[in-house]
C-alpha cells in the first residue's frame, strides 16, 4: 500500500508542468523579463497607433 501511495504522489508531482512561455515568442531585446512572468500572449506588429486623449479631447 506504501509503495502504490508513493508512486501515485510521484506521479502527481512529476505530472505538474510549470507554466512556460509559448511557442515562437521572445522578448523584446530592450527589455529584461521580470522573475517569475512567462508570456501567455504573443503577436507580431510591423507598426501600430494609438490616440491618446487629454481630458476628454481628442489630440
Amino acid at each position: 500500500m506504501k509503495i502504490i501511495i508513493t508512486v501515485l504522489t510521484l506521479f502527481i508531482f512529476c505530472s505538474l508542468s510549470f507554466p512556460q512561455d509559448i511557442e515562437g515568442s521572445k522578448d523584446h531585446p530592450m527589455f529584461n523579463r521580470i522573475s517569475g512572468f512567462n508570456i501567455t500572449e504573443y503577436n507580431v506588429e510591423e507598426f501600430g497607433t494609438h490616440t491618446f486623449y487629454l481630458n476628454g479631447d481628442s489630440l
